[in-house]
């Protein structure tokens, strides 16, 4: 197997997480460096399976998913203050929890097989409108001069761009049998062009955030 430009980069992202972890190791914010390696380990070990056992890797993707989305609640849930979004915040991933069971009910015949499309694209746009209201709380905050020192609001932001991006393409390519191997091929190119850039993005917040020292 050899390493693309993506495993590069996500490498070099978890390591650079792992050398500040100190910045954020007691705060709610630790679970980033852990899910970047978990990542990681997801990508090789299904690159192994697929590529070399050359058996279906679907399901790897499909809990990588989950872990993703329940990472982005939890941060959202103890970044944001105010009790009304908040409370909105829960009844949104509790609307992607449903869907995500409903589906996975659904495909239980099929689950290391198939890609779980629908709940993927719901708990994308959920994060988005999640982190969304995060920023609305930001915004409406009395100090923001120094919201550049804050990793939440990178490890957000990272999201934020992709999810802007990425939702419009899922969309494409669930549905490809409607389009030309040139668009799907020059999407792949945006997909992957804004993962380099999420991934810059997380490397920036580790190095200019400042230490967090909350539990």
């Amino acid at each position: 197997m050899t390493l693309s430009i993506f495993d590069i980069i996500q490498i070099i992202t978890a390591i650079v997480s792992s050398i500040y972890f100190y910045k954020y190791k007691n705060s709610f914010l630790k679970y980033i460096c852990y899910f970047l390696w978990y990542t990681i380990a997801n990508e090789f070990l299904g690159n192994y399976i697929g590529e070399i056992l050359e058996k279906d890797t679907g399901y790897l993707y499909n809990i990588r998913r989950i872990v993703l989305f329940t990472l982005i609640y939890w941060i959202l849930k103890n970044a944001i203050k105010d009790k009304k979004r908040l409370k909105i915040i829960n009844i949104l991933f509790f609307i992607y929890a449903l869907i995500q069971g409903i589906e996975i009910v659904y495909k239980y015949k099929t689950i290391i097989v198939d890609y779980y499309t629908i709940s993927y694209f719901i708990g994308g746009l959920i994060s988005f409108l999640g982190i969304m209201y995060y920023a609305i709380e930001l915004l409406k905050s009395q100090n923001i001069t120094f919201l550049h020192k804050n990793l939440t609001v990178w490890f957000l932001i990272g999201n934020l761009i992709f999810w802007i991006v990425y939702l419009p393409i899922n969309l494409i390519f669930t549905n490809y049998e409607y389009f030309s191997k040139e668009v799907l091929d020059n999407l792949s190119v945006i997909h992957n062009t804004f993962i380099i850039i999420q991934n810059i993005i997380f490397i920036l917040g580790f190095i200019i955030s400042e230490r967090i020292d909350e539990t």
